[in-house]
């Protein structure tokens, strides 16, 4: 039986499941913004396990060799309790049925994807919005300021080389964004910042 929603204090463990991404094609991982939209999809979600209310039943699970052991498994998860059950204890051993999708591993690793494909999802929504307010932000007097003041810093040079005027302004970090701390920000020519955003270029 699942509940509908988990109604428990979050841990500190599962806050950080809750927005922590990772690009299926990269390594590099990214946080969500909480929103009260994700934090009930993900008591929904965690909610989603099964409780395993269901009396188990006993199924084959093939093993190494070709050979079987039998199993109690919960039939809506595929949960195994405990070790193999000894052939003499079942009953009416030649119709136990096989494993098959009940296998544990199958329904944990479908249930993280589906978090994970949700995660994606309203990581690409956060996206959208931010990239819209930080294309804003980039034209307003706010950031013109700022940026004068950090090419003034640098004395017009390039901190990236020495070598050429600066053009423009770089984000060390985007923790403070919209709202940078100076030293977040540095001076930087085209050639250097086409060396730093390669992908951009």
């Amino acid at each position: 039986m699942i509940d509908e929603t988990y109604q428990g204090e979050l841990t500190e463990d599962q806050k950080f499941e809750m927005l922590h991404v990772t690009f299926p094609d990269s390594s590099w991982p990214t946080y969500l913004h909480k929103t009260p939209e994700i934090e009930a999809a993900y008591r929904i979600w965690l909610a989603s396990a099964c409780n395993h209310d269901e009396e188990p039943g006993i199924r084959r699970k093939a093993i190494k060799g070709g050979g079987a052991q039998y199993v109690q498994v919960c039939l809506d998860c595929g949960y195994q309790f405990g070790g193999p059950v000894a052939k003499k204890d079942v009953p009416n051993l030649d119709e136990v049925p096989d494993l098959g999708e009940l296998a544990e591993d199958r329904f944990l690793r479908l249930r993280f994807e589906n978090w994970r494909d949700q995660k994606l999802s309203f990581w690409e929504k956060q996206a959208v919005k931010v990239s819209k307010e930080y294309a804003a932000y980039l034209k307003s007097p706010e950031w013109r300021a700022k940026s004068r003041q950090v090419i003034l810093r640098a004395q017009g040079m390039c901190e990236g080389c020495r070598e050429r005027p600066a053009t423009q302004v770089h984000h060390l970090t985007y923790e403070h964004r919209f709202n940078e701390f100076l030293w977040e920000l540095v001076a930087i020519c085209e050639n250097c910042h086409a060396r730093v955003h390669p992908e951009k270029h």
